[in-house]
């Protein structure tokens, strides 16, 4: 399984704890299994980005965590393609 974990860097956890001790957890949690992970931490112009080639990825799933506008965000750009 694919799995790519996309993190806003200004929003919720990632302000109150580090960064890469946070993105080495969803590591932990998911390798448990046979995914392949990638994690990306950004915030800006870099999340809108990662998120739009996140939505055109060949990936099994797309986890987004970040605020009201981080999903807003997401599912504006994962409208224009067809993943189901």
């Amino acid at each position: 399984m694919k799995l790519i974990v996309i993190m806003n860097a200004r929003s919720g956890v990632l302000l109150e704890r580090d960064a890469d001790a946070v993105e080495q957890q969803i590591v932990d949690a998911f390798s448990r299994g046979d995914a392949d992970i990638e994690v990306i931490t950004a915030s800006g112009a870099e999340l809108t980005e990662a998120i739009e080639r996140a939505a055109e990825a060949d990936s099994d799933l797309v986890v987004v965590g970040g605020g009201d506008g981080t999903i807003l965000v997401f599912r504006e750009l994962d409208q224009r393609f067809d993943r189901r």
